[in-house]
Order: structure tokens, then C-alpha cells, then sequence
């Protein structure tokens, strides 16, 4: 089960900042970079995971917190992380317009091995609803859900993790985009659009050094709006990928050890059948040419759902 967590800023947006940019301010779009639904990857060290927010200025503004977890059953694996704004200064989490990139990766060394595997995700924010007489506040999540990707030993799946356009997992509308406290539109998610999400050359470039553990800042100023000449912008398995010569979402797995405080994730082997069918919530996802596998993580998860009814107040 997802953790339970309440929803913080991660980042201190005002209104007119999160109003500027986007064509309709108050729909929120989630989308997944890697890894996506009904694809298959090659074994990999360090799976990554990498979200992709439409609207993200506005989504920060709202406040949200995104949880993950990966499971397989054969080979068994468990890997969780949460975004927060506790976190989101030790992880890879940029804007370029309006556009968030989310991303970050399991323990260091923890290799994913053939099997079908399930990535499980949560969204989850405060909403408050009017009642005319008293206000309805919720903490919890408003979008859930999960997609069933393949990982396969003979190197016959794709190697391109960042390429192509994200998978479409879900979106909010909100009734007025500047209310810190937003009112959902019930049953309006508006029309899926996930290649405005797609990850260009730039950025593409950014996670692959950074991945590495020799974030190219050249690279990495060029594709993000936040990252200034002079940032740190380094990930914290930098000094082991150094070392090792290798990298997330490397092709030839290495032993797993432990690290890292903000995801956990274990491991152990069984005797593995393909036989699972694939089942997420979104647009399939082809795959693509084969390149040299480098990966990004982040993480979405289950929140817990709280009501509080303010009678007789307006917020």
C-alpha cells in the first residue's frame, strides 16, 4: 500500500505567476515519462521513474504531493517515493513553461530484472467544496492509478526511457484557478494532450548527464526555465555513479545496496512467467529504437482523505 501523506507546497507560487502561461488555467494534466504502460525495457540498474505536470505553476500554487510504488511478483520487487516540497530541493524537479519534470530513482545499485511489473500512483491535494452555509475541505488523493510495463533479458525491449510522448494518466480542473483552496470540476479532465509534455532534446540531454553524475549545466540551463547559471543540480547517487562508471536506468544490472532516504525498494528472485496482461489508465505507449539505456525516477502514491466541514464560514 502507498504511504499515507498529506499533501505541502512544493514550491511558493503566487496566483498571477501560475495564470500567465498555461491555455486553461485551472486544468492540471499528469502525465508519465518512464516508465510506461504496455512497453517493453531491458533490464536496468536503478530504475527510474519521471512524471511530467502540465500546468505546474498552478499545480504548486494548489499544493500536491505525488507518491509511487513499483511491485513484482516474479521477480519480487518493491520500490516507493513521495514528492514534497521537503524533498524537492534534493530531486530533479524543473519547469520549462509550464511544464513540470519530475524525476528521480530507486536505491543505488538496485537492479530490475525480466518480469511484468506494476507502477501504482496517487495524486493528492486539498480541495474545498462550497456548500452555501459551510465549507467542505478534503486532504487526500483526487487522481489515481496504475500501468503495467514488461522487463525482459535478451535485450529485445527499448532502451530509450525520456523519447516520445509521455503517457497520459489523468487530469484535474479546477472552477477558479487563482483560490488557493480550488473547487473541482466534476466529470471536466478535459481533452488529453500529453505530447505538449514531451521531453525535447534539451531536457533529454540534462537527465542523461545528470543521471551520469556529470549534470552538464550547459545542457541543463538551455532546457529548464529554473535552473541558473551557478545551481547545484546534482544527483544524490552522483559520487557512486562516478565511481562505478555507471548510471540509472543502466542496461546491465549491478548487486543491490543500500542509500537514499526519500525511496525504498527491495528486491528478491523467483522463477519468472510473462504471463501478466498489461492494465493502465492512459494512452499506450509504443516502443522505440534501441540507445543506450539512461533513466530518471520520481513518485507518485495514496494519500490519506480527510473532511473538515467549516459550518457557517467562508473561507
Amino acid at each position: 500500500m502507498l504511504p499515507m501523506l498529506l499533501p505541502i507546497a512544493l514550491l511558493a507560487l503566487g496566483a498571477p505567476a501560475a495564470l500567465a502561461k498555461a491555455s486553461n488555467p485551472g486544468r492540471i494534466e499528469i502525465d508519465l515519462v518512464f516508465p510506461k504502460g504496455k512497453t517493453t525495457y531491458n533490464e536496468m540498474t536503478v530504475p527510474p521513474v519521471v512524471f511530467a505536470l502540465q500546468n505546474a505553476p498552478t499545480a504548486a500554487f494548489f499544493r500536491y504531493t505525488i507518491n509511487w510504488e513499483i511491485n513484482g511478483d516474479q521477480p519480487s520487487f518493491f520500490a516507493s517515493g513521495s514528492f514534497d516540497s521537503d524533498s524537492w530541493q534534493k530531486q530533479f524537479n524543473y519547469t520549462a513553461g509550464d511544464v513540470g519534470i519530475l524525476a528521480d530513482s530507486t536505491y543505488w545499485g538496485e537492479d530490475i530484472k525480466a518480469g511484468e511489473y506494476t507502477l501504482s500512483w496517487e495524486y493528492s491535494t486539498t480541495t474545498c467544496t462550497d456548500r452555501g452555509d459551510s465549507i467542505l475541505i478534503k486532504t487526500g488523493n483526487v487522481r489515481t492509478g496504475s500501468v503495467r510495463f514488461r522487463i525482459v533479458e535478451d535485450s529485445s525491449g527499448t532502451d530509450e526511457l525520456f523519447s516520445g510522448c509521455p503517457q497520459y494518466l489523468g487530469a484535474i480542473t479546477a472552477k477558479d484557478p487563482s483560490d488557493s483552496c480550488p473547487e473541482l470540476v466534476s466529470g471536466e479532465d478535459g481533452k488529453p494532450d500529453p505530447c505538449q509534455a514531451k521531453v525535447n532534446e534539451k531536457q533529454i540531454a540534462c537527465l542523461e548527464s545528470y543521471f551520469k553524475g556529470e549534470t552538464n549545466m550547459d545542457s541543463c540551463t538551455a532546457a529548464f526555465d529554473d535552473i541558473k547559471s551557478g545551481d547545484k543540480v546534482e544527483w544524490k547517487y552522483a559520487k557512486e555513479a562516478r565511481k562505478a562508471g555507471r548510471h540509472a536506468g543502466d542496461d546491465e544490472p549491478m548487486g543491490s545496496s543500500a542509500g537514499g532516504s526519500s525511496s525504498s525498494s527491495s528486491t528478491s528472485d523467483s522463477a519468472s512467467e510473462n504471463t501478466s496482461e498489461n492494465t493502465n489508465q492512459g494512452d499506450d505507449s509504443d516502443s522505440d529504437t534501441r540507445k543506450k539505456s539512461i533513466g530518471a525516477v520520481m513518485r507518485p502514491g495514496l494519500s490519506v482523505l480527510g473532511a473538515i466541514v467549516i459550518a457557517g464560514t467562508v473561507l
